[in-house]
């Protein structure tokens, strides 16, 4: 039998390889005629734009952690002469693919890593370049989320069969963790105490506007440089001494979309649409009033995602939601309920079978 050479080409940000670990589990565990080499880029790159020694330190863990499952290599040390790859899977943002990765590869296929796509972040033109002559010539296929293909289709002149409409791999794990129990931790439970459990995110002018939530708790987590940044550790250590805060640092967000009740995010912020997936309450504070960064943000209004929130304009709507949320509410529940149906398309657990599979059945159609 003919062995399937399988190539993860990865970002420098260690973080991302969340994203895509959920294929290249799927890939691993077909068996012996899988054969899978993952490529870091170089570890001066990684520390530059990875922000730091820590990012460096959990790529060198991630790598010795898949080394036992897989030919790992960073990018100087990769021998790309030794062998042609049947599919080389890469991130669908924050990444270049050159010509050389391209000469080695049968197939390039970029995959969603976030939720929200590289738009919201660097606007309409962004996401042109992200597309661009270059990258669409490079990229042979995007796989990515039902609402995310439609966006590009509305602003971006791509072919569609380059659009594989299956989810995104993360959404395997997220839809795995969202079936088993729920574990909470013990330090956790002490502040909890039976009260209502908000998961904030994305919180750009905390802790003016933490420290106004008075009821119920606040399970905050923070963006994982936000962690590494060590002026950033006295913020965090003055807002876990209060009565009713948690930080989150655990390395995934799952537990916290469990055991908390609902969301409170800003636009920038892609787990919120992550969390539609639980059908539990979200507010978006709107970014005119809570957001410092609007000049990144455009043209998101009429998405789904964005219908499928609650809006906070002003401190009361804050209120109101957290008061809300605390009488077990969800007033909007119906007017939502559509947008968010149509936001857990492919939210079954199931998108890296089918990428696996559609490769499987192009593979066994060439022979």
């Amino acid at each position: 039998m003919r062995v399937q050479k399988i190539l993860f080409y990865v970002s420098e940000v260690a973080h991302f390889w969340d994203s895509i670990k959920p294929l290249f589990n799927a890939y691993v565990n077909c068996g012996g005629d899988i054969e899978c080499t993952v490529v870091f880029p170089l570890l001066e790159k990684m520390q530059e734009v990875g922000r730091g020694t820590k990012n460096v330190d959990r790529v060198r863990s991630i790598a010795a952690e898949i080394g036992s499952f897989a030919k790992c290599f960073y990018y100087d040390e990769w021998d790309r002469e030794q062998g042609y790859y049947d599919i080389c899977f890469t991130y669908s943002d924050y990444i270049e693919i050159g010509s050389e990765i391209r000469k080695c590869c049968q197939y390039i296929v970029a995959v969603q890593v976030t939720a929200i796509y590289t738009h919201i972040y660097v606007g309409v033109s962004g996401l042109k370049q992200l597309f661009g002559a270059q990258n669409n010539e490079n990229i042979d296929y995007w796989i990515l989320s039902d609402f995310v293909a439609d966006w590009i289709s509305r602003k971006v002149d791509l072919p569609e069969d380059k659009l594989l409409r299956f989810g995104y791999p993360r959404l395997d794990d997220l839809y795995s963790e969202l079936n088993e129990p729920i574990e909470i931790p013990e330090e956790w439970s002490k502040k909890i105490r039976g009260r209502k459990v908000f998961l904030v995110v994305g919180a750009n002018d905390y802790p003016y506007w933490l420290t106004q939530i008075k009821s119920g708790v606040i399970l905050y987590r923070p963006h994982p440089f936000q962690i590494e940044r060590e002026e950033e550790e006295g913020i965090l250590k003055q807002l876990s001494s209060m009565e009713n805060v948690i930080i989150d640092n655990t390395d995934t967000y799952y537990q916290a979309f469990k055991i908390s009740d609902a969301m409170i995010s800003t636009v920038l912020c892609s787990l919120y649409v992550n969390y539609l997936m639980t059908d539990k309450p979200i507010l978006l504070l709107d970014e005119k009033r809570f957001d410092r960064r609007t000049q990144y943000v455009n043209d998101y209004n009429e998405d789904l995602w964005y219908k499928a929130c609650y809006i906070a304009r002003k401190d009361k709507d804050i209120s109101d939601f957290i008061d809300m949320v605390n009488r077990g509410g969800d007033i909007l529940r119906e007017v939502h309920m559509p947008y968010r149906i149509y936001m857990q398309k492919n939210f079954d657990g199931m998108v890296c079978q089918r990428i696996v599979e559609y490769f499987e059945n192009k593979d066994e159609g060439k022979r």
